[in-house]
């Protein structure tokens, strides 16, 4: 069940990830159109940089998802300890979903520096 919850976190994470920077490239096109229209923008180069992502890369921002699964995942560990000291029992489900959120946070860090890493190749 805890698993579901996690998992269910870490979507609607990425969709509001996904959903900002489709807002942000939505009004950057909404802006060179206008500039467009009304004569002001003509130089090719400007276009081209005004069409790069601003924030972060899907790269960058895989990290930090990364990053935010393992914070969550010492806070899960934090939520156990505290359940075992108040109330003496034994929650092994929230260890072991502290564990695989762990693994998968690191998993996805790896794979950010990864492909980052990849990438500066030449």
């Amino acid at each position: 069940m805890e698993l579901f919850a996690v998992l269910a976190a870490v979507t609607v994470v990425s969709a509001v990830m996904s959903w900002s920077s489709y807002r942000a490239a939505s009004e950057a096109e909404a802006t060179i159109r206008l500039a467009i229209e009304k004569g002001l923008l003509t130089d090719a180069m400007a276009i081209r940089d005004l069409r790069q992502p601003a924030g972060l890369s899907w790269v960058e921002r895989l990290t930090v998802l990364g990053m935010l699964v393992l914070f969550a995942s010492a806070g899960l560990v934090v939520g156990a300890v505290a359940l075992i000291v108040l109330t003496g029992g034994r929650p092994a489900p929230l260890f072991a979903l502290a564990a695989f959120s762990a693994a998968l946070g690191l998993g996805l860090v790896h794979c950010g520096r990864w492909v980052r890493r990849t990438r500066a190749r030449p």
